[in-house]
C-alpha cells in the first residue's frame, strides 16, 4: 500500500482537477450517484473510493446512512469533518477494498465510480458483492478508452500524474464476466460523456 499513488495525491489537488471545466468529471459522477440513489430510493448507500465525498451533499433525506470507504486516510478525514454533523449515520473506514469489504452490514447501493481502473476487478468485485444486500444494486463507472491516449487528463495539478502509470482500461464485458462470478446480474447500461469530452459507461448490476 505504501507505493500507492493514492496516498500522496492531495484532496485539494484531486478535487480541483475532478472540478476543471475541461475535465468535468466531479459534476458527473456526483449526478450519476443522485441518479442511482434515486432509482431505488436507497435508505443506505457505500461511496467506495469516497475521496472527499463528492455528492454526498445532494444525497435525499432518505439516505439514512452512508458508508465511505477509501485508502487515503487524509480523504477519510475530510469526509468526517464534511458531512459528521449530518444526521445520516456516517460510517468512516480506510482501506483497500480490492482486499476486501469493511466490518459493516451491507448496503442497499453500492456505488463505484472510477475505481476498477485502479484495483484488481475479481477481488473488488467480491468484496463489493459482500458489502451490498443480497436485492441490492452495485453501479459501476468506467472510463472508455480516450483517443488523446492520456487516461489521466493533463491538468496543473502534476500530483495526480502518477496515477498515469497504475491506471488500466476496464471493459464492459469484464466487470459483467466478474460479476456473474459473485451473484450479480447487468440490469442496465448506459453511455455518458464528461463536459470534458471522455466517455463512460455507467453499468447497473443487481443482486
Amino acid at each position: 500500500m505504501a507505493d500507492n499513488p493514492w496516498l500522496t495525491i492531495p484532496i485539494e489537488d484531486y478535487e480541483s482537477h475532478m472540478a476543471l471545466p475541461e475535465i468535468g468529471q466531479a459534476q458527473m459522477l456526483a449526478e450519476e450517484l443522485a441518479r442511482a440513489t434515486s432509482q431505488i430510493s436507497a435508505r443506505s448507500i457505500a461511496l467506495v473510493g469516497c475521496s472527499g465525498g463528492n455528492g454526498l451533499a445532494t444525497l435525499p433525506t432518505s439516505a439514512r446512512r452512508i458508508v465511505a470507504i477509501d485508502i487515503n486516510p487524509a480523504y477519510v478525514e475530510t469526509v468526517r469533518v464534511r458531512f459528521g454533523g449530518r444526521s445520516t449515520v456516517l460510517e468512516l473506514f480506510v482501506g483497500d477494498i480490492q482486499k476486501g469489504a469493511p466490518p459493516c452490514p451491507p448496503v442497499d447501493l453500492v456505488y463505484a465510480g472510477l475505481i476498477f481502473e485502479y484495483v484488481d476487478v475479481a477481488t473488488t468485485m467480491t468484496a463489493l458483492r459482500g458489502l451490498c444486500t443480497p436485492e441490492g444494486m452495485m453501479v459501476a463507472v468506467i472510463q472508455l478508452p480516450s483517443e488523446t491516449g492520456h487516461f489521466v487528463s493533463q491538468s496543473p495539478f502534476s500530483s495526480l500524474q502518477p496515477l498515469q502509470s497504475c491506471a488500466r482500461t476496464r471493459s464492459r464485458q469484464k466487470l459483467e464476466e466478474h460479476a456473474r462470478v459473485v451473484g450479480f446480474r447487468l440490469s442496465d447500461a448506459r453511455k455518458i460523456m464528461s463536459a470534458g469530452g471522455k466517455s463512460f459507461d455507467v453499468l447497473y448490476f443487481r443482486g
